[in-house]
Formats: C-alpha cells, sequence, structure tokens
C-alpha cells in the first residue's frame, strides 16, 4: 500500500509517524502550508509535492489531515481517482457533505473511513458494551470526556504514539 498525507501539520504528524510503525509505504505528502509539508517530508525522508493531483498519481491510499471544510473536495476527488480514503474527524459540517462523500466512494468501489479512535479504547469499548448488556438502566444520556495535550506552537520533531516530542 502507497500512502500519501494531506496535510502537514499536527494531525498530518500522527498520521505519518502511524503509518510508518506499518507495513504500507509512505510515499509523501502535500498541504497548503509547504513550510509543514515540507518539515513532515524531511523527517519522514518522503517526498513532499506541489499538487495534490501530483501525488495522487503515485498513491494507493489517501489520508486527510487537513482543516473539516476542506474534506469533501478532497474526498470526492480522490474517489474520482479510484483512491481509498482515510478522513480525520469530523467527516463535514454538514450532514449532505458526508453522504455526498460516502456515495462517491462506494460508486467508485474505493474504502472510505473516518479516523475515529475513541470507539477502539478500552473504556469507550466498556461503556458501550455496558449499554448493549443492558447493566446501567435505561440510557438517555451518557457523557465521556477525553482528556489530552494541547499541541504547542513549536516544531514537532518526532511523534511516538503514546506522546509527542517538541523541540
Amino acid at each position: 500500500m502507497r500512502v500519501g498525507i494531506i496535510g502537514g501539520g499536527t494531525m498530518g504528524a500522527v498520521h505519518a509517524a502511524a503509518w510508518r510503525s506499518t507495513q504500507a509505504r509512505l510515499i509523501g505528502c502535500v498541504s497548503a502550508q509547504q513550510s509543514q509539508s515540507d518539515q513532515l517530508a524531511a523527517l519522514h525522508g518522503i517526498r513532499h509535492y506541489n499538487a495534490f493531483a501530483d501525488l495522487l498519481e503515485d498513491v494507493d491510499i489517501v489520508d486527510i489531515c487537513t482543516p473539516t471544510e476542506t474534506h469533501k473536495s478532497i474526498v470526492l476527488e480522490a474517489a474520482q481517482a479510484g483512491k481509498h480514503v482515510l478522513c480525520e474527524k469530523p467527516i463535514a459540517l454538514r450532514q449532505e457533505d458526508a453522504e455526498a462523500m460516502i456515495q462517491a466512494c462506494q460508486k467508485a468501489g474505493v474504502r472510505f473511513f473516518v479516523c475515529m479512535v475513541l470507539r477502539f479504547f478500552p473504556q469507550y469499548r466498556l461503556a458501550k458494551d455496558l449499554v448493549n448488556e443492558g447493566k446501567i438502566g435505561n440510557l438517555t444520556v451518557l457523557r465521556l470526556k477525553r482528556v489530552s495535550y494541547r499541541p504547542q506552537k513549536k516544531a514537532i520533531t518526532g511523534i511516538s504514539m503514546n506522546r509527542a516530542r517538541v523541540a
């Protein structure tokens, strides 16, 4: 699998580091902020692309780590090019856009994944299981809170699966 990252910010860096821990081949990245893309490319020894269309030619999977309002156009272009898509959450700002993205991927016969990892965390899985098993009564509202650090404005020099090392 050849993967391209769209977006060179914090999430692009997190996703790139995660891809490097798999057997997939991280090919390159493209970003509206060229300095971020250059930094991400240098950190991971991958190619910086100047245009999304050029990256599309070289990859099988597009990993979208851009602001939410850009997701729809990127997903539609990737699907039309026959590329599988991973998309950071939230999928879109409007339900109609999300539905159009899903339909475009279905029509193109490509896989479409929204990067919502919380469902795999043990504590969230337990909460779901307890609800499904009826062990906590008739649930009307369940509020869960995820707490994490806020990325600093300094350049990220490396990412581990547990924490970012900031320069």
